[in-house]
């Protein structure tokens, strides 16, 4: 999971206590915990559930220009210390948040040379001013390169075992390339959704929340079969509602995340 990937970071490791607490509850009131298992939508369909949460997360979105077609990687590539034969990494933050800061801090306290390049006026800009001087520290002590309200222009082309980067600049169009070893992309995720969009045509709710009722706390409404099916209708139909959180509706953070959870579970 993605809580799991960001406590990789020496500066954020006290994050996997979000994971930890949640585990230690879930097994005091005896949840059944099946990990490291794929759930397909048949084999969730075969424990004939009364609701489905789908909690899937996210992947990093691919859908960034040039990021499909490579050659580039993305922050979790980082965090798994996959680019640790890459001496110069170029890091492309179109986020502004941490993740992209994490990646570029382990590259730097591995010993490689980090350029920063981000559209954005300042560095991690939604990053909040607790937490961004730690990273602009490290910026300093490591000599990071930064390159402000500049983006990448075209796909990264390989010039033998070098990466050359085509970058412009927003405000004056100026455009330079830039060589290195690698390009790091960071554009959010995208939601690992395969499961819900499976699963959506046979819920009784059609993967709809009513969001007032989520607000405020109160239980969904019901999805039940209506009046005027017939039993033999009701018996074949849907028999669930279903719902999603997270990033496996858009990206977000965790506080976000664990929000929509509380939500959902107060209204059922």
């Amino acid at each position: 999971g993605q809580v799991r990937i960001a406590a990789r970071s020496q500066r954020r490791r006290d994050l996997i206590g979000i994971i930890d607490w949640r585990v230690q509850q879930c097994k005091k009131h005896g949840v059944d915990l099946r990990l490291n298992t794929f759930a397909e939508a048949a084999d969730i369909l075969a424990l004939d559930p009364d609701v489905v949460i789908v909690a899937t997360g996210g992947v990093p979105d691919a859908g960034y220009p040039f990021r499909e077609q490579g050659p580039s990687f993305d922050v979790w590539d980082v965090m798994d210390d996959r680019l640790k034969s890459k001496q110069r990494v170029l890091v492309f933050d179109d986020h502004g948040f941490y993740p992209a800061l994490d990646a570029v801090e382990r590259l730097a306290r591995n010993g490689q040379q980090v350029t920063y390049v981000s559209p954005e006026r300042t560095i991690g800009i939604d990053v909040g001013s607790m937490n961004s001087p730690a990273y602009l520290q490290v910026f300093s002590e490591f000599g990071v390169e930064v390159r402000l309200g500049e983006r990448l222009t075209q796909k990264p082309r390989i010039e033998g075992k070098e990466i050359v980067a085509l970058l412009r600049n927003d405000y004056s169009d100026r455009e330079s390339e830039l060589v290195t070893d690698a390009v790091v992309v960071d554009f959010g995720t995208t939601p690992n959704d395969e499961v819900y969009v499976e699963l959506k045509s046979q819920s009784l709710n059609h993967g709809a929340t009513d969001l007032e009722a989520w607000v405020r706390g109160r239980p969904q409404p019901d999805t039940g079969a209506g009046s005027d099916q017939s039993s033999a209708d009701t018996e074949a139909g849907p028999k669930f509602s279903l719902y999603r959180i997270g990033d496996a509706v858009a990206s977000r953070n965790v506080h976000a995340a664990v929000l929509e959870g509380l939500r959902v579970g107060m209204g059922l």
